[in-house]
C-alpha cells in the first residue's frame, strides 16, 4: 500500500485577502483543487477574522462542492503567533492577550480545539521554555515553514527536545504561510501528512503526535511578481492591529 493509500494530505496554513493574503478564499479553493498532489483538506488561517472561512464555507455549500474538505481556523495575535483550529464551531479570538489568557480564552471556548505554534523560527523574540507549550495544552509547532528560515535547524531541534523529554504527542507540522495563489510562492512546497482521510482523522493525528511533515521540492512554484509581492505587504501593513472597518 502506498503512502497516498494510507494518508491524508492537509494544507493547514493559508492566507486570503480577508487578512494579509492577495487571492480570494475562491482562489485558494481553485488552487487547492489544482494542486500537483491530492488535497484532503484545507484551512484558511487568516490573521485575527474568520470572515474568509465564514464566505467560502457558504460558497461551497451553495455550489455543492465537498472536496477538498474545508476547515475553520485563525493565525491569533497573542503577541506570538499561534494557528489555532476549532473543533467545534469557528469563532473570534481578541489580539494581544498575552500567550497564557489567549490559550485559556481558546480552550474555554472549545476544549478540543487544536492549537499550533506558527512559524517558531519567525515568532523567536517570543518563544518560550518548549515545556511551556506542553504544559498549556499546546498540541505542536510549524517545525517546517518558508518562515523559519534561516532558524530552522533551531526550530526543528527545540521542539523535537520535547519529544525526546517524553512527550510523544506533540506534533511537528509542515505549513506553507501562503498568501498567493498557487503555484506562486515556496510555501506551496510545505504540506502536511496524516493517517487517513477525514477531518476526525486529521485532529486526531494533530492531537497523537502523528504527523508527517512534508517538504516537496518537487512541486514545482513561481516567484511572485513584484506587484503581488507590494499588494501582500500593502495588506500585511493593515493587517493585524487595524480593525476590520478600517481595512
Amino acid at each position: 500500500m502506498t503512502i497516498s493509500e494510507r494518508f491524508g494530505r492537509a494544507l493547514l496554513h493559508n492566507h486570503t485577502i480577508y487578512s494579509d493574503g492577495v487571492m480570494t478564499p475562491v482562489e485558494l479553493l481553485v488552487s487547492c483543487q489544482q494542486y500537483p498532489e491530492k488535497v484532503d483538506i484545507f484551512a484558511i488561517t487568516d490573521h485575527n477574522s474568520i470572515r474568509g472561512y465564514d464566505f467560502l464555507i457558504n460558497y461551497m455549500l451553495q455550489n455543492n462542492i465537498s472536496a477538498p474538505k474545508l476547515i475553520p481556523g485563525v493565525e491569533v495575535t497573542s503577541p506570538l503567533h499561534l494557528l489555532v483550529y476549532p473543533k467545534k464551531n469557528p469563532f473570534e479570538i481578541p489580539q494581544l492577550l498575552g500567550f497564557e489568557r489567549t490559550v485559556d480564552f481558546i480552550f474555554n471556548k472549545d476544549e478540543e480545539a487544536v492549537i499550533l505554534v506558527a512559524h517558531p523560527g519567525k515568532n523567536h523574540r517570543f518563544l518560550l521554555d518548549p515545556q511551556a507549550y506542553v504544559r498549556k495544552g499546546i498540541n505542536g509547532a510549524e517545525t517546517r515553514s518558508p518562515y523559519n528560515w534561516p532558524l530552522e535547524w533551531l526550530v526543528s531541534a527545540r521542539y523535537e527536545q520535547i519529544r525526546r523529554e517524553g512527550n510523544k504527542k506533540f506534533s511537528a507540522v509542515a505549513g506553507g504561510d501562503n498568501h498567493f495563489p498557487y503555484p506562486y510562492g515556496t510555501g506551496w512546497q510545505y504540506h502536511t501528512l496524516f493517517p487517513g482521510f477525514t477531518t476526525e482523522d486529521l485532529f486526531n493525528a494533530l492531537l497523537e503526535g502523528t504527523i508527517i511533515a512534508v517538504v516537496d521540492k518537487s512541486i514545482k512554484v513561481r516567484l511572485p511578481s513584484l506587484e503581488m509581492t507590494a499588494e501582500r505587504h500593502r495588506k500585511a501593513l493593515l493587517d493585524p492591529l487595524l480593525p476590520p472597518s478600517r481595512r
